[in-house]
Parts: C-alpha cells; sequence; structure tokens
C-alpha cells in the first residue's frame, strides 16, 4: 500500500526507540531514543512525551 505524503512531510525518516509506562495515576512516562544519536530522552506525560519528539526529530 503506497501511502501519500505532502511536502512538508517528505523530508528524511528518522529511527525511535521508545519505552512507554502507564503510572497509576494515568501518566505516560518513558524514554525515546534515536538510534543514530546516544543521547536518550526522558519524558513524563503527554506534553513531555511530544517535546521529546520535537527534540529528537531537530536534532
Amino acid at each position: 500500500m503506497e501511502h501519500a505524503t505532502s511536502p512538508a512531510l517528505s523530508a528524511e525518516a528518522v529511527d525511535l526507540a521508545v519505552r512507554l509506562v502507564r503510572t497509576p495515576d494515568g501518566r505516560l512516562e518513558g524514554t525515546l531514543h534515536r538510534t543514530d544519536q546516544a543521547e536518550e530522552i526522558a519524558f513524563s506525560g503527554t506534553l513531555d512525551l511530544l517535546k521529546a519528539l520535537e527534540t529528537a526529530l531537530t536534532a
């Protein structure tokens, strides 16, 4: 199946590894790792996850 992409989405693909856990109070916590870099980004909560994704994709 072929996927349509907009010109804004045609940039280089990035491989990410994400470790997620849901805390008893419902938050998402974990780490995000861009596989071509050594650094992991920790996050706590959905907003932090989105910030971590943005950081990883602009690194």
